[in-house]
């Protein structure tokens, strides 16, 4: 997949953003979690690697508060071995 200028992509399952170095710098990235101290991690990341183009938010991947339409992407790598089972 090829990302252009300003492509919006949401990676749900950001925890401590061990992707964060692979998102080009002009992409509008937004990661959400639902762990506090992952995001915080997260934080501690970007801050070291200058990576101000990514937001993240403590959020429920169940209940995500999104206007339809709002990412050209979405990515979740490592969510599914995480979600449980109902």
């Amino acid at each position: 997949m090829v990302l252009h200028t300003g492509t919006k992509i949401l990676e749900v399952g950001v925890g401590t953003g061990l992707n964060a170095t692979l998102y080009p710098r002009d992409c509008e990235v937004t990661g959400i979690d639902f762990s506090a101290s992952m995001l915080e991690k997260a934080r501690e990341r970007m801050l070291r690697k200058g990576l101000g183009h990514i937001r993240l938010l403590q959020m429920d991947a169940a209940d995500l508060r999104f206007a339809d339409g709002s990412f050209d992407v979405v990515y979740a790598p490592y969510l599914i071995s995480v979600v449980p089972t109902r």
